[in-house]
């Protein structure tokens, strides 16, 4: 016979779930990633954002001071893909935004899938796909937990991070080609675009919101501590002779216009005005389950590779960026309901400082490309083996073994990849760390910062041996224009902020890391995290209604 404390136990197991989901839940979740947005920008301009912006959701949020990607390389493609499905390359699958497969003999790019067809654009910009994402994703697991109930749409200015976030199972993911000047998608999602997006199109807001040159929102000495302005290692994006403001795009050709509103903060305001069309036609958060939408801003990338973190351009950027934000969340209180959706905001990855501006100011910084140890490992294996063809490739920080060579001439594999190593070692000071494949064996990725470079690898698709750089080291060209990808605190901080229902208003120092936001929206709304999710919950206690 059950006793009466046994019965009142099972009774609180049982209503365990309802207490720890008692607060209101969201009609609809909403990623924001901003691209290349480190940490300390938030710090850097907030003196100079409206209320309406980043600074409401410092208002009404949670912040996460020191949220860190457990990863590298630290690319658009693995950070998008962490921030969704919560864990790291290792199983997710996606090393870079390029990656060599030796099996092929040929570069692939993370998204590209010849198996479909552009949708939208009389061009091959939309033959993509998820289908190299090898798990899945916050969307898909929303879709699971009630057959299909849940719509998830995803759109960005670019195809990866558009497609990586909306998952394998999307409603709808749309991005721009700088082609056509239309949003596009792929007939892995649909096969016509929805009339909304048409009418979309022939609007051509790419040429509308280019019509004036780009000029400073604010008088020339707010952005002072941005000065001075053409400042070291920038790039003369539109080959204008300089890069002083204001820059010249008015007068730029229709063709040169939609590719270069990439290149300025006016292709986030493009972005922006889309979500509006999506949110509104697809009646986001009215279907009776949790919806979905994530939206990736890509202007801030291209501005910041193209200028820098220490530039007048970025400076104005984020001022702009503030103004989207602050749009978004007026949106979204139309649309969906003050405090009746769940919004995060975080990004891919950092930047490095432009080469040229560190050594000036006497911080070591320099390249090393792939091409040059390619070369140094041929002939080193010409002059010890015989043979220049070894190597295979050398891309993107892996070294590709080729294994009929190794075969042809009856070496051992892991002899060789030991002398391979150390003639890496001995070549190159520029190098920080190098591991091999072998290494892999055996290997469980942490949610921690103990190893970026093994959890960024993946057994089968990694080189035989893969390698991180110094400090401020590139592997492109350091002195024009900056880049990303190193497991260091420049391209590994980003911003965390979170808020919605039951949302605690906290400013939260503890370490945390990328792959925790996937399990602390899954925890909040109560369904399970992508399979191979190996981060936890950031919220410990919510806030009920």
């Amino acid at each position: 016979m059950i006793k009466f404390e046994h019965l009142r136990l099972l009774c609180m197991l049982i209503s365990l779930p309802n207490l720890m989901f008692s607060q209101e839940q969201p009609k609809l979740v909403v990623g924001v990633v901003v691209s290349q947005m480190r940490f300390d920008y938030l710090s850097r301009y907030r003196a100079e954002f409206s209320d309406d912006g980043f600074n409401r959701l410092f208002r009404e949020g949670a912040q996460f001071t020191y949220i860190n990607h457990i990863q590298a390389p630290t690319y658009t493609a693995p950070g998008h893909a962490g921030i969704f499905t919560g864990t790291v390359p290792y199983y997710h699958g996606l090393i870079g935004n390029v990656w060599y497969d030796n099996n092929e003999r040929k570069e692939v790019y993370c998204v590209s899938d010849n198996n479909y067809k552009t949708v939208g654009a009389n061009n091959t910009s939309g033959q993509c796909s998820p289908s190299k994402l090898r798990t899945t994703t916050l969307g898909d697991l929303l879709k699971l937990s009630n057959n299909g109930a849940s719509r998830v749409f995803s759109a960005s200015l670019n195809d990866a991070s558009a497609i990586i976030p909306g998952g394998l199972m999307a409603d709808g993911a749309y991005w721009y080609d700088s082609q056509s000047g239309n949003f596009i998608t792929s007939t892995y999602y649909m096969d016509y675009l929805p009339k909304w997006v048409l009418e979309f199109n022939e609007k051509s807001y790419p040429i509308k919101l280019l019509k004036d040159d780009w000029k400073l929102k604010e008088k020339y000495n707010k952005y002072s501590f941005s000065f001075p302005d053409a400042g070291l290692g920038e790039v003369d994006v539109f080959k204008e002779g300089n890069t002083n403001f204001p820059h010249a795009i008015e007068k730029l050709p229709e063709s040169e216009k939609r590719f270069k509103i990439l290149h300025t903060p006016f292709g986030n305001t493009l972005l922006t005005k889309f979500i509006e069309e999506l949110v509104d036609n697809e009646k986001l958060g009215k279907s009776g389950a949790i919806d979905l939408l994530t939206i990736s801003y890509s202007s801030t990338e291209y501005i910041g590779c193209s200028y820098g973190p220490n530039s007048i351009e970025l400076h104005d950027t984020y001022l702009r960026m503030d103004e989207e934000i602050s749009d978004l969340l007026d949106l979204l209180d139309k649309e969906i309901g003050k405090g009746e959706y769940l919004l995060f905001l975080t990004s891919d990855h950092g930047v490095k400082t432009n080469g040229a501006f560190l050594l000036d100011r006497k911080i070591d910084a320099g390249s090393l490309l792939p091409a040059v140890i390619e070369d140094t490992l041929r002939s080193f294996t010409r002059v010890t083996y015989g043979s220049d063809w070894l190597i295979d490739k050398v891309s993107d920080n892996h070294v590709y073994i080729d294994m009929k060579e190794l075969k042809k001439f009856q070496l051992n594999y892991r002899e060789f990849v030991s002398a391979v190593s150390r003639k890496m070692r001995k070549s190159f000071p520029e190098i920080s760390s190098i591991y091999s494949r072998n290494e892999l064996d055996g290997f469980s990725p942490i949610r921690g910062m103990d190893n970026l470079i093994m959890n960024g690898a993946h057994p089968y698709l990694s080189g035989d041996l893969f390698y991180s750089l110094r400090s401020n080291y590139i592997g492109k060209d350091h002195m024009t224009g900056t880049f990303h990808g190193s497991p260091y605190s420049y391209d590994t901080h980003v911003p965390l902020i979170l808020i919605g229902p039951g949302i605690p208003r906290i400013i939260d120092n503890t370490p945390g890391y990328i792959v925790d936001i996937v399990p602390t929206i899954t925890n909040a709304i109560g369904i399970l995290a992508p399979e191979a999710c190996i981060g936890i919950p950031l919220i410990k206690s919510y806030v009920r209604k």
